[in-house]
């Protein structure tokens, strides 16, 4: 756990601020990408008009501070996961 995942019942670390980047990304079938903001429930404030069904099975949700340094870290694990995942499974 940490200040900007605190666990289920527990309040925020001090100095935790409110998260101001909560989105997320689903990609549709014919290749767009679809990107909505959501509230602190996690519902999309303004929903996108593509079927859950017209949607690949991925997602990435992202809960960050609207910042510069928090955008770079942003990139930063994306491209980890990325490079994580494309190594494929590990050899036995």
């Amino acid at each position: 756990m940490n200040a900007l995942h605190p666990g289920p019942h527990t309040y925020p670390a001090r100095g935790y601020r409110r998260l101001a980047m909560h989105r997320r990304y689903t990609i549709h079938r014919d290749g767009d990408l679809l990107v909505e903001d959501l509230d602190a429930q996690g519902n999309p404030i303004e929903p996108e008009t593509v079927a859950p069904e017209d949607r690949l099975p991925v997602e990435v949700v992202v809960r960050a501070a609207e910042t510069d340094d928090a955008k770079h870290q942003l990139l930063d694990l994306l491209e980890l996961a990325l490079d994580m995942e494309s190594e494929g499974p590990p050899l036995r």
